[in-house]
């Protein structure tokens, strides 16, 4: 699970797709934890049981390549079948559809 510290400041946030505030399927974005590759990974909490989670966003370019979204389906799926201490817990995949500051949900599950 991810510590409740703040990004490293050499992250890069100006093509970050989430903003901190934002809201997406019942989680509050606090912060952007990384940036790979395919996307970004935030810090974000469960507005119910405020739990910390990661939330894994693919680049709009990547969403293109079957094979980047297969990449990210089959790491989700592994997360979710492989129950250990050491890797993060899984909890939910889907589609980004829009981005809603305050308290809409913008997650749609596929």
């Amino acid at each position: 699970m991810l510590q409740a510290a703040s990004a490293a400041p050499e992250v890069e946030e100006r093509e970050s797709t989430l903003r901190a505030g934002d809201r997406i399927s019942g989680y509050r974005i606090e912060g952007l934890q990384g940036v790979g590759g395919m996307g970004w990974v935030y810090r974000a909490r469960h507005l119910l049981d405020g739990h910390l989670v990661a939330i894994k966003v693919l680049r709009e370019d990547q969403l293109g390549l079957d094979r980047a979204v297969d990449r990210m389906m089959r790491e989700a799926s592994i997360l979710a079948s492989v129950p250990h201490p050491g890797l993060p817990r899984f909890h939910e995949c889907g589609l980004l559809r829009e981005i809603e500051s305050g308290d809409a949900s913008a997650l749609s599950k596929s």
